[in-house]
């Protein structure tokens, strides 16, 4: 093992020298023509000459109609006292803006692009856009209705698999972005989630709360989730997966990898086993990611055995830990934790929970930080929640690279992580291979 705690400087310039190369991170990085977009503007898709039915009426007619494989093309129009269902493998694509209730998808192989969903009084829908079956796409929409309760989720009882949610936005929802109560090898990746709040009393306010088996969450904006935005002060969290007293929901084998989180009032990741001694949510890989949040603790595993946790930066201990690794379960405790070439920057209090530590099984390439400024974030961030809040704030894409640097000797200090298909940093940079791999979720040239 070969830690090194360090102290952040504030105020210098943000440049590194290492083996005279220069490294610095630059306000131009963010706009990059190669960097992928994240969500999608809402504005639909031009027509692509594929179509094989064109309508302007009330979509379902020409969707009912239409044979496996052909591609319903939407023109723009607002339906939104209309709710769409799509049963058979057909595309259905909004060649523009189109507005509808709300969108229910069953069978094999439907792809759903373009729309954007408004959803109508509180839980009704509750779910923006719903799923069940297999081999689905979801991908180019926007979810935007205040009153809608799960943005993109599939039921506790009919969840899916193979299905793919990709660059859709969400938000100014009630409570959820994305909701998998369950299913397998679902693929989440490029959304944009951002801007969500509560009434008082209905349930918390989650950018992602992550079920089932074998899914990837990977290259996700979650960002500006404020306790203080609606009322009840919701518990706001990144990612979720907290099994209360009345459930048993497995959750195994997941992997999240290369995603933004980005001021967040509560977590970034929590794993909780609550019910049962026997490990319902166990072996997650969590790596690459960018974490910010303000909660009692950064990332907090209960009761959970296995996972892997490399080569992210944690921004927390505002009012608590950075990690938290305890029993949630009597007779179950959080065991072999494998913690490789992460930045672990605190505001100021712990960077681990009495006793977390005895849960490693590998405590290996670890910096501990202290950065004052992550509670000035805070203060400001919770202090203005009617702050007008953007879609895609290009700092968030800089500032974490400057705070990476400033933990010191992070290039090529690393040790090779523990997984072996780790390819990419969370900007799309290849991941040196050999005998070093740069500290944090950064490559840097």
């Amino acid at each position: 093992m070969n830690k090194r705690i360090v102290t952040a400087l504030i105020g210098v310039t943000l440049a590194l020298t290492v083996a005279g190369v220069t490294v610095a991170a630059s306000a131009d990085d963010a706009e990059t023509a190669d960097r992928p977009k994240y969500g999608t503007d809402g504005n639909g898709n031009p027509e692509t000459g594929d179509c094989t039915v064109s309508t302007d009426e009330d979509p379902q007619s020409a969707v009912d109609d239409a044979a496996d494989g052909d591609v319903v093309c939407v023109k723009p129009g607002d339906h939104s006292d209309s709710t769409l269902n799509v049963d058979n493998a057909v595309t259905v694509r909004a060649n523009g803006i189109v507005k509808l209730r709300n969108i229910v998808v069953s069978g094999d192989g439907a792809t759903i692009d373009g729309f954007t969903v408004v959803g109508d009084e509180l839980d009704d829908p509750s779910t923006g856009i719903k799923f069940s079956g297999t081999g689905h796409e979801i991908v180019n929409n926007l979810v935007n209705g205040k009153h809608i309760h799960y943005a993109i989720a599939c039921d506790a009882d009919e969840c899916a698999s193979d299905v793919l949610i990709s660059r859709n936005s969400v938000t100014q929802t009630n409570n959820f972005g994305v909701y998998l109560w369950g299913g397998s090898d679902i693929t989440v990746e490029w959304n944009n989630i951002y801007d969500l709040w509560s009434d008082e009393g209905n349930d918390d306010v989650d950018g992602m709360r992550i079920w089932g088996t074998g899914h990837l969450i990977r290259n996700n904006y979650i960002h500006d989730l404020n306790v203080n935005k609606g009322e009840g002060e919701p518990h706001a969290d990144c990612i979720q997966n907290y099994q209360h007293s009345s459930r048993t929901d497995e959750s195994y084998g997941v992997t999240v990898e290369n995603n933004y989180c980005v001021r967040v009032s509560g977590q970034c990741l929590i794993m909780q086993n609550e019910h049962r001694p026997s490990a319902d949510v166990r072996d997650y890989t969590f790596r690459g990611n960018v974490c910010e949040s303000f909660g009692s603790q950064n990332i907090e595993l209960g009761s959970v055995t296995g996972g892997t946790i490399e080569n992210n930066i944690l921004c927390g201990g505002v009012d608590g830990h950075v990690i938290t690794f305890h029993s949630t379960v009597d007779g179950l405790e959080t065991t072999d934790i494998k913690l490789r070439n992460n930045i672990l920057a605190t505001a100021g209090g712990s960077v681990f929970a009495d006793g977390s530590k005895e849960a490693l099984i590998d405590d290996t390439d670890n910096i501990e930080v202290t950065d004052p400024t992550i509670a000035d974030d805070w203060e400001e961030f919770e202090g203005n929640p009617d702050a007008p809040v953007l879609a895609i704030n290009p700092d968030d894409f800089t500032v974490f690279r400057d705070r990476s640097q400033l933990a010191g000797d992070i290039i090529d200090e690393g040790s090779q992580p523990n997984s072996s298909d780790f390819h990419e940093d969370v900007d799309g940079a290849a991941r040196v291979r050999g005998a070093t791999i740069d500290i944090g979720p950064f490559e840097f040239a």
